[in-house]
C-alpha cells in the first residue's frame, strides 16, 4: 500500500512540480477553497491531516504568498485565507491534476474504479477505526 501510494504520489507531484507545488499543498489550497476561510482545526478535521502537519504546510504556503493566516474572533485560533496568488495557483495546477487523474482512472476502467472506491472505503475505516467522510 505504502509503495502504491508514494507512486501515485509520484505522478502528481511530477506534473504539479512545475508550479513550485505538492500533490498535498494542491489539497490543502483546494481545501481552503471550499471551506471558505477555514480555521486550523476545521481545515485538520476536513483533510484527515494532523493540526501540526496542517500548519507545517501551510507556512510554506504562506511564505510563497498562496495563502494569509490571520487571527480569528478567537485569537488563539488561524483563519486560513486563500490569496489571488493562491487562486491563480488553483487555476494552473487543476488541468495538471486532471491530466493525471484521467490517465488513473482510465487505466483502471469502470469496474476497476468501482473496486478501487470500495476497498479505499474499507481502507478507511479500517484506519480510522470507522470514522469516515473526511474529504481529501
Amino acid at each position: 500500500m505504502r509503495r502504491a501510494t508514494r507512486a501515485i504520489t509520484g505522478l502528481y507531484d511530477a506534473a504539479l512540480g512545475p508550479l513550485g507545488i505538492t500533490v498535498a499543498q494542491f489539497s490543502l489550497l483546494r481545501n481552503v477553497q471550499w471551506l471558505s476561510e477555514p480555521h486550523l482545526s476545521a481545515l485538520a478535521a476536513a483533510t484527515g491531516i494532523e493540526r501540526s502537519a496542517i500548519g507545517r504546510n501551510l507556512r510554506l504556503l504562506a511564505a510563497a504568498g498562496l495563502v494569509r493566516m490571520d487571527a480569528g474572533a478567537d485569537r488563539r485560533e488561524k483563519l486560513v485565507r486563500l490569496t489571488p496568488e493562491g487562486a491563480a495557483m488553483i487555476d494552473q495546477a487543476i488541468p495538471l491534476w486532471q491530466r493525471v487523474q484521467d490517465t488513473m482512472e482510465h487505466g483502471l476502467g469502470r469496474e476497476g474504479r468501482t473496486q478501487l472506491f470500495a476497498l479505499l472505503a474499507v481502507i478507511e475505516q479500517l484506519a480510522t477505526g470507522g470514522e469516515s467522510g473526511t474529504r481529501r
